[in-house]
C-alpha cells in the first residue's frame, strides 16, 4: 500500500479532520482567553468611575448591555446591593464560579478530541494493513517483498499522527484550563474590588 493509498482510508480523514479542529480551537482559546478580551481596562475604568460617583443604576445597566466576564460578575453582585456587601460578594462569587464552569465546558472539545485521535488512528492503521495483505494477495506469486514493504512503512502513519493530535490536544487543554482557572479568579478579585467601593445608600 503507497503512502498515497492513504487518501481512500476514511479514518485516516477523520484523524486529519481531527487535527484541524484542534489547531482551530486551540487558535479561538487563544484569542478569547486573552485578559483584555474578558476584562478590557476601559470597561474597568468605566464601572470604577460610576460606582465611585454613586450612580449604580448606571454601572447595572452597563453590565447588562455588555457581554463579558466582568460584566457578568460584577452585575451579579450589583444585583444584591439591596442585601448589602456580603450579599454582593456571595453572588459575584457564585457568578465567578459559573464562569469557570462555562470556560471548562468549552475546552472541553479538545479534551474530546484527544481521547478520540487514538483509537480512530488506530482503526485507520487496521485498515491501511487490511488493504496492504489484501493488495499483496492479490497479486499471486507477482508480490515480492519489497511491495509488503511498501504498504507496511505506510501503515504505521495514521497512528503515529493521531498520537501526535492526542498530545497536542491534551497539552492544549491542560494549559488552558490552567489559563481560564487564573483568569476568572484574577477578574474575581478585581470584580470584588469594584463592589466593595459600593457605599450603602442612606
Amino acid at each position: 500500500m503507497a503512502p498515497t493509498q492513504l487518501i481512500y482510508n476514511w479514518p485516516f480523514h477523520v484523524v486529519i479532520a481531527l487535527a484541524a479542529a484542534a489547531l482551530a480551537l486551540t487558535v479561538s482559546f487563544a484569542a478569547a482567553m486573552r485578559r483584555g478580551h474578558l476584562m478590557p481596562a476601559r470597561l474597568v475604568r468605566q464601572l470604577e468611575t460610576l460606582i465611585d460617583r454613586g450612580e449604580y443604576k448606571q454601572a447595572t445597566d452597563l453590565c447588562e448591555s455588555r457581554s463579558g466576564c466582568l460584566c457578568r460578575i460584577v452585575g451579579s453582585g450589583l444585583s444584591e446591593m439591596h442585601g448589602g456587601l456580603d450579599s454582593m460578594l456571595t453572588a459575584s462569587g457564585n457568578a465567578c464560579e459559573k464562569e469557570a464552569k462555562m470556560l471548562e465546558r468549552r475546552l472541553r472539545w479538545l479534551l474530546l478530541i484527544g481521547i478520540l485521535a487514538p483509537p480512530v488512528g488506530f482503526a485507520a492503521t487496521v485498515v491501511a494493513l487490511a488493504r496492504t495483505f489484501g493488495a499483496v494477495a492479490s497479486m499471486g506469486e507477482a508480490a515480492t517483498p519489497a511491495d509488503l514493504a511498501e504498504g507496511l512503512s505506510a501503515a504505521p502513519l495514521p497512528l503515529s499522527v493521531s498520537a501526535l493530535v492526542m498530545l497536542f490536544s491534551l497539552l492544549a487543554y491542560a494549559l488552558f484550563r490552567m489559563r481560564a482557572t487564573g483568569l476568572v479568579l484574577h477578574i474575581g478579585s478585581v470584580a470584588n474590588g469594584l463592589l466593595t467601593r459600593v457605599r450603602p445608600r442612606d
